[in-house]
């Protein structure tokens, strides 16, 4: 893994043709979309602490927020991105096991 540069798709799409990112952004962002991943990701997830990553910070908060809407898993997930004023908070607890679900764009 040497060498991975880590970001979302869209910060990466700044520094070359944004478009594409844009396409893939609006595509993830349906409510359909949002329910596939949030599925997928509580398939392979079980109990443990899980890091997903979106492709915009918009992305992250509207999946944080499906996590939320889960009725057996409500307050399972937070959003953040490397540009979060809380950004150290939510990785602590994080870290301590507040909760669930880590839900990033831009995690540097």
């Amino acid at each position: 893994m040497a060498g991975l540069r880590r970001t979302c798709m869209a910060a990466f799409a700044v520094d070359h043709d944004p478009r594409p990112a844009l396409v893939v952004d609006k595509i993830m962002r349906a409510e359909k979309q949002l329910h596939e991943v949030v599925s997928s990701v509580l398939k392979v997830a079980g109990a443990r602490p899980t890091l997903v990553f979106a492709t915009s910070v918009a992305h992250a908060a509207e999946l944080a927020e499906v996590f939320n809407r889960l009725p057996n898993k409500p307050g399972s997930a937070r959003a953040g991105s490397g540009d979060s004023p809380d950004r150290d908070a939510i990785l602590a607890d994080f870290r301590a096991g507040k909760f669930q679900f880590l839900v990033s764009c831009q995690l540097p």
